[in-house]
């Protein structure tokens, strides 16, 4: 975990300053560790409530950092599972980091359908990974770590990007751009629909 911090508190704060959140004023950060992250967007929006939803290991370390940033009053932390265990409800957004590629698609489609619960009505998803083209040779980057994953793990994997939008759609979002943000990564955006036939994309 500490490695991963380092590596997030290089990247985030540039992150946090091009990311734009559409007036959120509430974000639930799913997985997020050390809370690196949350700590990074609320210090670039002081506007911002977020929340770290992970289990105890990494909330602990969390804690430390979030204290140490001084943002312990605007960032909370809940302890939970994201795959078994019930999401908290009615936030303006929600973060995904390098979730994604630890699962399969089933389990991401799944992930999907639980944070749109877990959204207001147009809630905005942001969904960080390392993404291949529809061929699934490039970028290079992410080619080889689709490779690793496959090695490594039970299901992971590089997503390709088309899918993981169709997943989005498919799960009641509308499809709300893309951010490259560095670090061979790309960040995609999706706001939660209601009312509004599935499949629709929003700009």
């Amino acid at each position: 975990i500490g490695g991963m911090a380092d590596i997030q508190r290089q990247v985030m704060p540039q992150i946090a300053a091009a990311v734009d959140l559409g007036g959120a004023r509430s974000l639930l950060d799913l997985g997020g560790g050390p809370g690196t992250a949350a700590i990074h967007f609320a210090l670039a929006h002081p506007e911002l409530r977020c929340t770290v939803f992970d289990q105890a290991g990494p909330l602990a370390i969390a804690r430390e950092f979030i204290a140490g940033a001084g943002v312990q009053d605007r960032v909370a932390l809940l302890e939970g599972d994201f795959l078994a265990d019930p999401l908290p409800v009615g936030f303006d957004a929600a973060y995904l980091s390098n979730i994604i590629h630890i699962y399969g698609e089933t389990e991401v489609a799944a992930l999907f359908r639980k944070v749109h619960g877990a959204l207001a009505p147009g809630g905005l998803v942001l969904v960080k990974d390392f993404y291949l083209d529809d061929d699934r040779t490039a970028p290079l980057f992410a080619a080889r770590f689709a490779v690793n994953m496959l090695v490594g793990t039970e299901t992971g994997t590089a997503h390709v990007a088309s899918r993981v939008r169709a997943m989005l759609v498919e799960s009641g979002f509308g499809l709300a751009g893309e951010v490259p943000v560095g670090g061979h990564s790309n960040i995609l955006r999706a706001r939660r629909l209601d009312g509004v036939a599935i499949g629709e994309e929003t700009s």
